[in-house]
């Protein structure tokens, strides 16, 4: 665990201190952001329990906490609530404290806000998590060649795969090479395929892969041959 002091000051400039009274929730933040996802956020709300309104004013002196919403400075109103909603990005050159990107760890601090005489310390625990690895699809199941006589004799058919991110298909066919090149056809989410232009006399060769919405592809499924007569 590192100790970090997040000096994320919300001052709070009341009309009287007498009249002030307010509370923070959460009573405590804890944040994960992992490498190569998109930022996450937290929030913290002020409600305003006394009898005279409060002008809240955010201060980030180290800016890994960002994209304040709605605005920086919020008045709370007698009764009221108002919550900032704080991206974190741990991952921004801009400023991030103490390298950016900052090292995968844990990092201990708070929020200490202050206003009207009273001082609210909100505990806050950071966890920078390494890069997730890609998923891959899954290797393609079930593939069979058939041969048949129109329109033309081979047709290929495979198991459907389930990824909800799936994309499509890849055909890979080889005739004289001992190994597979570029896909003879990439398809959407199909389960056949025909192929076209065979000749008597030779074998022919294929393997099918899975790809996905992000462009990651599966390992080669197993192979299936036909001898054309």
């Amino acid at each position: 665990m590192r100790n970090l002091l997040l000096a994320l000051a919300l001052t709070l400039i009341c009309a009287s201190w007498a009249n002030a009274a307010w509370t923070v929730a959460p009573a405590s933040l804890a944040v994960t952001e992992t490498y190569n996802q998109a930022p996450v956020s937290v929030s913290l709300t002020v409600t305003n329990t006394g009898t005279a309104g409060v002008a809240v004013t955010w201060v980030d002196s180290l800016d890994y906490f960002k994209g304040l919403l709605p605005s920086v400075t919020q008045t709370v109103p007698v009764g009221g609530t108002k919550t900032w909603t704080i991206g974190v990005n741990v991952q921004d050159p801009y400023g991030c404290v103490p390298s950016c990107p900052m090292p995968v760890g844990t990092y201990s601090g708070s929020v200490v806000m202050t206003g009207g005489g009273q001082t609210i310390t909100v505990p806050v625990t950071l966890t920078v998590a390494p890069a997730t690895p890609p998923v891959v699809p899954g290797k393609v199941a079930g593939v069979t060649l058939q041969i048949q006589t129109v329109p033309d004799p081979l047709l290929l058919s495979w198991t459907a795969n389930t990824e909800p991110d799936l994309a499509g298909y890849k055909v890979y066919q080889r005739i004289l090479s001992s190994s597979y090149g570029t896909p003879l056809a990439v398809l959407g989410k199909v389960t056949t395929y025909q192929v076209n232009g065979i000749q008597p006399g030779l074998t022919y060769s294929y393997t099918v892969t899975a790809y996905d919405t992000s462009g990651n592809e599966s390992s080669k499924s197993n192979e299936v041959s036909k001898t054309i007569p």
